[in-house]
């Protein structure tokens, strides 16, 4: 499955791949700053190392944030980051620690669009 069916299903969980990306991914609700918030979540996610510090994951982490917007999310989170890399990149993009734990969790929150600048992806 992809990301954009995942979402589209308004099933609350699935794995899902993009390229040689492969992901499991969750549609949740979060308590983050004080609100309980619609979170498209990264729970997992496997790139094979010969295709890591390539760009790749920053593209497609670019897309799910992009479909946050598009569908009204609140938070994009990132759950148990293991790659130290990956933390100082969520972080440099506008990520947020979401705790103490370590492995960290990170969210951002997504820009809402006014009702007139609200879209819905082609089918």
């Amino acid at each position: 499955m992809d990301l954009l069916t995942f979402v589209r299903s308004g099933a609350h969980r699935a794995h899902i791949e993009a390229g040689h990306i492969r992901a499991y991914m969750r549609n949740t609700v979060r308590f983050i700053e004080g609100k309980h918030r619609q979170s498209l979540e990264i729970g997992s996610v496997e790139l094979p190392p010969i295709y890591q510090r390539k760009g790749r994951f920053s593209r497609w982490l670019a897309v799910v944030e992009q479909i946050a917007l598009d569908y009204r999310f609140d938070v994009t989170y990132v759950e148990c980051v293991h790659n130290p890399h990956l933390v100082r990149y969520l972080l440099k993009c506008g990520y947020t620690h979401a705790d103490a734990l370590n492995p960290p969790n990170l969210y951002k929150l997504v820009p809402q669009r006014s009702h007139d600048e609200t879209r819905t992806l082609p089918e």
